[in-house]
């Protein structure tokens, strides 16, 4: 499975990524996000013994989050989903723009 992928529908480019976080079921407010996004599942999960150690054995997970660019800009949809995970939108950035040199995208 690809981490981006890119459809160029007309003149419009989308590309599609998947982010992971590191969640914690606090006691009282629920599941949290702990730490930074991560760009591989495998990566978040090495994280997780780490976590659980220094929030004292509370139960973890990984959460993905799918992203969407549209022409360049991530989409309504997508800063909604990061706002809900108090984050900021990533900016603009090379990882967003569909490679013309590879249409396996």
């Amino acid at each position: 499975m690809k981490d981006s992928t890119a459809l160029t529908l007309g003149s419009s480019a989308i590309v599609r990524r998947r982010i992971y976080f590191t969640m914690i079921e606090h006691p009282y407010r629920g599941w949290i996000r702990v730490g930074p996004s991560y760009g591989k599942r495998a990566t978040a999960k090495g994280w997780l013994p780490f976590v659980r150690r220094s929030w004292h054995g509370l139960r973890g997970k990984v959460l993905s989050c799918p992203l969407v660019w549209r022409d360049g800009r991530l989409d309504e949809k997508s800063v909604r989903l990061l706002d809900s995970f108090n984050m900021d939108a990533p900016e603009d950035s090379a990882n967003a723009k569909a490679d013309p040199r590879r249409p396996d995208q």
